[in-house]
């Protein structure tokens, strides 16, 4: 099967690179090692209902021991692990490539590592746990954070002698208060140190990988899992098998359900590879799943669509930028400011959150306070402003605006003039006084906005990934409920996390990456002792 889609996310900088195909002798096993059955009908397991969507013909079906559904950093961890468990694994992968938004991945989470050792790092299960259950308001499963934990070193060890590679650096991730937990991928992207080796490891296993294959029904029979049909460039196959492990990557690219999590549907704008567009979620929805979507949390940014944001780590936007807020002031679609706008000094995935409460937000500052930023991020400001005013005269998605006055922009903008001044002439008083009254910001951050021209931009959510919306238990198993496991279904990486509640905390970094490595296994270890294998 032809692979030609080249595309991969950095998870912190969202900066874009390659990823590695999947080896032709991989690819090509698929077609050979377990074939169709006579003439390629589907099983009497599932019939031809057009109205359930399943499709009324077949071009092949595959007898699987496991079907793993997604090919990311979770998906490749769990075909690996299967791989080296037992016979007849598939991977399924809708684009033409494996890795996902894995493939940008810079590295994990780790506990008693053997790098950490070398470097004379020490760390307690309580210290962790701890710092991690209080970012979330202690509503997270502390059992399952524990779980996850103390496996690491064990994950961590798999994984070197599985061939991936690091660096040797370990470290807080740039975090305030983080620990040191963050491990370097060799390179800095999964697409150079861990998609290749699990690749290769694929190869070695005999694991028959199913690219450009996108699932599209989850076959049930009495409750239990007994297949899942996909559409090829060749027409529909069915996977008949009675273990599903789904790790799809979440829901990002749909909006409807997007907006389930508190974002504007009209406001997002999606990045990170293709394909993210709920199948998981959706299906194990339909099989009577326990719906925790309005836990999902998110790996998100803010962006002025008018200024360059196709590769977001671009330094006027993206999450290194303006988006951020710092000095910035944010006010909403009243004028009125709302929050401490550096908030994402503490956690960078906070910036999007406060934009929940309100119709829309905007952000407000003059020439002065984008000179004076420029050069603190080392930033040619002539360069800026050259881009500033192409993004004015294109102004795509009616997003940016500049005037003379604070009225003037706010007229343009289509905000209260009036407020938003008064905003602007209170916000400057707490800047000379050197104390924010509101909302307690970092006096190093307020930054008079006096000087014109006066700029202001809407703000829209840039989602990568959502993490979460299917509840699942200390094995993955996919849960009803009531609690109960779904008899073959399995949940694992950003499909069925379970570690966050409403925010992804980073103090103790990698863990997001790692839980996939984790639940990946323990859901495929899980599975064959479903069957007996």
């Amino acid at each position: 099967m032809k692979q030609n889609r080249e595309i991969g996310m950095n998870r912190r900088t969202f900066l874009k690179g390659a990823v590695t195909g999947i080896a032709a002798a991989g690819t090509l096993s698929a077609l050979s090692a377990c074939g169709p059955n006579a003439e390629g009908e589907p099983s009497s397991q599932a019939p031809s209902d057009e109205t359930s969507g399943i499709p009324e013909s077949v071009v092949a079906t595959y007898d699987a021991s496991v079907l793993i559904v997604g090919g990311g950093i979770t998906g490749l961890a769990a075909a690996v692990q299967a791989g080296q468990i037992g016979k007849d694994v598939y991977l399924m992968e809708s684009g033409g490539t494996l890795g996902g938004n894995g493939g940008g991945v810079e590295g994990t989470f780790g506990m008693g590592t053997s790098f950490q050792k070398e470097l004379g790092i020490e760390l307690e299960l309580k210290d962790l746990l701890s710092t991690e259950l209080a970012g979330s308001q202690w509503r997270s499963n502390g059992l399952l954070w524990k779980d996850f934990i103390l496996a690491s070193a064990d994950n961590f060890a798999w994984l070197l002698d599985c061939g991936v590679k690091f660096d040797g650096r370990v470290e807080s991730y740039g975090t305030p208060d983080g620990k040191p937990t963050f491990h370097w991928f060799e390179g800095g992207k999964g697409s150079t140190a861990y998609v290749p080796a699990m690749e290769q490891k694929l190869s070695e296993l005999g694991v028959n990988v199913l690219t450009d294959t996108k699932a599209t029904k989850l076959v049930m029979d009495a409750g239990k899992v007994t297949g899942v049909y996909a559409q090829t460039s060749e027409g529909d196959i069915l996977v008949n098998t009675k273990a599903v492990i789904l790790a799809t990557g979440g829901f990002a690219d749909d909006n409807d359900l997007v907006s389930k999590i508190g974002y504007r549907k009209d406001n997002i704008y999606q990045i990170g590879t293709p394909g993210h567009d709920g199948f998981g979620y959706k299906s194990s929805m339909e099989a009577g799943a326990w719906d925790t979507i309005e836990w999902t949390t998110f790996n998100t940014n803010n962006i002025i669509l008018a200024l360059p944001h196709e590769v977001p780590i671009d330094p006027i936007n993206g999450c290194v930028g303006m988006g951020q807020g710092g000095p910035f002031l944010w006010v909403n679609q009243d004028s009125e400011r709302f929050v401490d706008e550096n908030l994402a000094a503490v956690n960078f995935e906070l910036q999007t959150v406060p934009m929940w409460n309100h119709k829309m937000t905007y952000m407000v500052f003059d020439s002065e306070v984008f000179e004076t930023w420029c050069a603190s991020k080392n930033i040619d400001h002539t360069e800026g402003l050259d881009i500033f005013a192409q993004a004015l005269q294109t102004n795509e998605a009616d997003s940016f605006w500049s005037a003379d006055t604070i009225a003037d922009v706010a007229q343009k903008a289509g905000i209260p003039a009036d407020t938003l001044t008064a905003t602007v002439d209170y916000y400057n008083e707490s800047c000379d006084l050197g104390d924010d009254r509101e909302y307690g910001k970092d006096p190093k951050m307020m930054w008079r906005i006096a000087t014109p021209p006066f700029y202001v931009g809407r703000i829209t959510a840039e989602i990568l990934m959502t993490i979460g919306g299917i509840g699942t238990n200390r094995n993955y198993e996919v849960v009803t409920p009531e609690w109960e496991p779904i008899p073959g279904l399995y949940a694992v990486g950003t499909d069925g996390n379970m570690l966050y509640r409403d925010i992804y905390t980073i103090n103790v970094p990698g863990t997001c990456s790692s839980s996939g490595i984790n639940g990946a296994r323990v859901a495929t270890r899980k599975a064959f002792e479903y069957l007996g294998l």
